[in-house]
């Protein structure tokens, strides 16, 4: 929280050098549009504890700020149902009947309106994030002996001694209510599903409803701190304890064998943020005048209405889908400086990995380049191998069958010679001019 001080402390450097005539009007900024206690605002503009203490009660006797007794005893109920601390928590002021004519005032002296550095709730109070709606139902595991209902003595023992049953049934049915059970998140409250009989004035119990017997709900808000909420997968973690813790003992002491928990509705809860706003709940009240309806849509996945009777003090409930919303509405410079933090810390390990994929790319190219080299000279060498021996091969075999046709030719012009001398007539020499007659390559005998 220093540095939501320190921005305090900024944005109101003309209160610290105010003219006497003007403190009280750096007292009124400081108590009702930063939400900060007396002792701080001595502290922030340098004055003694009295004289702030003077103003204040001035600005209240003149109507300029109004005790909010009614968020006080919202606090205090926070304080009875949670075990985090509002440490801090003094009287808290809000404007006041006129408060108008103060704004304009403090418009006249500064010149401009000061930004909001931080949470604002009045007296000093810390912005706590309620998580309610929690409905759940107990399947029973169909599966398990007896369909997973219980039976037999378990019927019988102290714990069903002490169920509540209705006088009346809904449908044929209704809901019998068990003893609440003490959860990490809260008191449960337990209720059975059964079917009845209307027999003369009583009702005959019977079957249990499946396949949901058994309905568990949180009545208590589950208070947390903007700064947890900023984690949704711990609040549901958290809230996901207290449910199975609940249904344990429900097991163990009733008897059911049950199956995994289901919400009753698409949302597993709804996640509450106060907020000091005038205009806000100025517009709530009017929208529930104009259509009847309690709530007024603010943005998606937001909506403001008057939860915890306080609109006429000024301040509106924020039901939010998502935790994370809330935090924003309850502490956004907090949430904002998470997500700064939380954005800066991605990129890095975005960094680092996009480094080591380079490096790691780099280094299978080289290998890979490397292999890719290696098998080519292997291949080119064992073809040039192949062609040459196919090479070699080939010539051999072309040779073969060159002398193969020229020593066959040799034989056949040897033959024909011999043929021919054997015909000579030594009375006719002009015959021997006929000697070597020889018939063309291509017209000798096929050579194969």
């Amino acid at each position: 929280m220093g540095g939501i001080d320190d921005a305090t402390i900024g944005a109101t450097w003309w209160g610290r050098s105010a003219k006497p005539s003007e403190m009280i009007w750096a007292v009124y900024e400081l108590l009702v549009e930063r939400g900060q206690i007396a002792s701080r605002i001595s502290e922030i503009l340098g004055k003694n504890r009295s004289t702030v203490s003077r103003h204040i009660k001035k600005l209240e006797r003149e109507q300029y700020i109004a005790r909010s007794v009614g968020f006080e005893a919202h606090v205090k109920r926070i304080e009875n149902t949670s075990k985090k601390s509002v440490s801090g928590y003094s009287k808290a002021y809000i404007k006041g009947n006129r408060a108008t004519e103060a704004d304009r005032k403090i418009l006249e002296i500064k010149g401009e309106v000061g930004v909001r550095a931080g949470p604002t709730l009045p007296g000093g109070a810390k912005p706590m994030i309620d998580i309610h709606r929690i409905d759940i139902n107990l399947p029973a595991n169909t599966k398990s002996p007896n369909k997973g209902l219980p039976r037999g003595n378990m019927l019988k023992n102290e714990h069903w001694g002490k169920v509540i049953y209705p006088t009346k049934l809904v449908r044929g049915w209704a809901s019998i209510k068990a003893e609440p059970i003490e959860t990490s998140v809260g008191n449960w409250n337990v209720y059975f599903r059964r079917r009845g009989k209307k027999v003369d004035d009583a009702i005959e119990w019977g079957d249990f409803c499946l396949p949901n017997p058994v309905r568990i709900t949180l009545p208590d808000r589950l208070w947390l701190t903007p700064e947890e909420c900023i984690d949704e997968t711990g609040v549901n973690a958290r809230l996901m304890q207290g449910i199975y813790e609940v249904s344990a003992k429900i097991q163990k002491r009733y008897g059911f064998i049950l199956g995994i928990p289901k919400p009753k509705t698409s949302q597993l809860y709804e996640a509450g943020a106060l907020r000091y706003d005038p205009e806000l709940a100025k517009r709530v009240k009017e929208n529930r005048t104009a259509s009847g309806k309690g709530m007024l849509e603010v943005a998606e996945g937001i909506t403001a209405d008057g939860s915890h009777d306080l609109l006429e003090d000024g301040f509106v409930h924020l039901d939010c889908e998502k935790p994370i919303q809330a935090a924003m509405q309850a502490n956004p410079v907090s949430v904002l400086d998470h997500l700064m933090k939380e954005s800066l810390s991605t990129m890095e390990e975005m960094r680092k990995v996009g480094e080591e994929t380079i490096v790691t790319i780099e280094e299978h190219a080289v290998k890979s380049s490397d292999s890719i080299q290696q098998q080519f000279e292997g291949s080119m060498a064992n073809m040039v191998e192949r062609m040459m021996n196919s090479f070699n091969q080939k010539f051999e075999d072309h040779m073969q069958r060159f002398f193969d046709r020229q020593n066959r030719r040799a034989d056949r012009i040897m033959q024909e010679f011999q043929d021919r001398l054997r015909g000579i007539d030594p009375e006719m020499p002009d015959t021997q001019t006929n000697i070597f007659q020889f018939l063309p390559e291509n017209e000798w005998p096929d050579d194969s």
